[in-house]
C-alpha cells in the first residue's frame, strides 16, 4: 500500500528490538498480501455489486485470530494508515 520495503523492514526490526523479539523467529501477516483489497475496486469498476461485508468479515476474522496489530505511521506528518476507513 505504498510503503517502501525498506520502511517495512525498518519498522518491523525496530518493533522486534523494542519488545525483545528475534526478527528471524518472528512471523508477520501483512494484510495486503493475504486479503485481496483491490478485488473490491475491480468489481466496482466492472459494474458489479460489491459485497463489502464479505471483505470486512474476512479481514476481521484474521485480525481477531492474530490478536494484535502493528500499525505503520508513515510518513510521520500524515500517516497513510489513518486515511483507510477500516483503520480509523
Amino acid at each position: 500500500w505504498d510503503y517502501s520495503i525498506g520502511d517495512i523492514i525498518d519498522t518491523l526490526t525496530s518493533y522486534c528490538t523494542s519488545v525483545n523479539l528475534d526478527p528471524k523467529r518472528t512471523y508477520i501477516w501483512i494484510c495486503c498480501l493475504c486479503v485481496n483489497q483491490h478485488r473490491v475496486i475491480e468489481q466496482k469498476n466492472s459494474g458489479m455489486l460489491v459485497p463489502t461485508d464479505v471483505f470486512f468479515n474476512e479481514f476481521e476474522t484474521r485480525v481477531i485470530g492474530i490478536g494484535h496489530i502493528l500499525a505503520m505511521m508513515a510518513p510521520w506528518k500524515k500517516p497513510k494508515y489513518l486515511t483507510r476507513i477500516w483503520c480509523i
